[in-house]
């Protein structure tokens, strides 16, 4: 009940004047609000189930990639992929049996079809590395094809590949290719 002194019409408003239009407005307040209050919860509810509900596909997505892109990275790192060898290169004890030298400049003056002058500017370039080879620096040589290179060249790129750097033939005559 209202304090005494205090009339409904003044509290609510009425349709028609209506005292018992007013009392019906007053009966149902509490009902209105409790659902007005409902679908408000309600509302909130959905959000939270949505926003749950995109993290959770948010996170399937995510660690399928991770497995998938890990899946890829262990099919990359093995020695084989369908059933074709993949270069790894030779080991220090292979690449320590290369034969090395100390440089010089060829001197062909035995053939007749060159001048003296072409012979002494022939020089040779190191295909890793792209200097030129000096008269009197260390190179090893690969046996199969007989290309040589820097000795600190051929040595990193031997750990990574069984083939020349030039012609990519084998480095090593146990070294076998699958046919192409």
């Amino acid at each position: 009940m209202l304090p005494p002194g205090i009339c409904y019409r003044s509290v609510t408003a009425t349709c028609c004047g209506n005292r018992k239009c007013s009392m019906i407005f007053l009966l149902l307040a509490p009902f209105v609000s409790f659902v007005i209050l409902l679908y408000l919860c309600a509302g909130t509810i959905w959000v939270v189930f949505f926003l749950v509900g995109s993290a959770i596909v948010f996170l399937v997505f995510y660690i399928h990639s991770l497995m998938e892109q890990s899946r890829r990275l262990s099919m990359i790192s093995s020695t084989t992929y369908n059933n074709i060898d993949i270069d790894t290169g030779l080991d220090d004890r292979e690449i320590t049996t290369f034969p090395t030298f100390k440089y010089e400049r060829e001197n062909n003056s035995n053939n007749s079809c060159e001048s003296s002058e072409s012979n002494s500017n022939r020089w040779a370039q190191c295909a890793i590395c792209l200097s030129i080879l000096q008269t009197g620096e260390t190179v090893k040589r690969i046996p199969v094809c007989k290309h040589f290179f820097h000795i600190e060249c051929i040595n990193k790129w031997l750990r990574l590949h069984s083939t020349c750097p030039m012609c990519r033939s084998p480095a090593t005559s146990t070294t076998m290719r699958p046919p192409v």
